[in-house]
């Protein structure tokens, strides 16, 4: 897999632009998962970062689909930010790597 994009609303898009990085806006969970779908049936190999209120509007049965598809790994972005100590956040970071790709990593220094 050599490939990442965010999935987003569509006024966030421009941020991750300048960021550099591929992304997507969406106004609706039903458009996001139309589109996964077409992603799926060509068996994409992505990691997606999926924007927390466009991901918790998918379909139950749809999530459990895209868990279960071995070609799309995702993370899902908060969409409020927390004050975390350092080492919490560390650890939401490594949580949601190893959501994505099924192995635990640890930060070191």
């Amino acid at each position: 897999m050599n490939r990442f994009m965010v999935l987003t609303r569509p006024i966030l898009v421009n941020s991750y632009l300048l960021a550099g990085v591929e992304v997507y806006g969406f106004t609706s969970s039903e458009a996001l998962e139309y589109q996964i779908s077409i992603w799926m049936k060509e068996k994409l190999q992505v990691l997606l970062a999926i924007d927390e209120e466009l991901f918790t509007g998918l379909n139950e049965f749809f999530k459990q689909k895209l868990n279960d598809s071995g070609s799309i790994f995702y993370v899902v972005i908060p969409n409020a930010v927390f004050q975390f100590s350092m080492d919490k956040w560390h650890q939401q970071i490594v949580e949601m790597i190893h959501q994505a790709i099924g192995v635990h990593i640890s930060f070191k220094g």
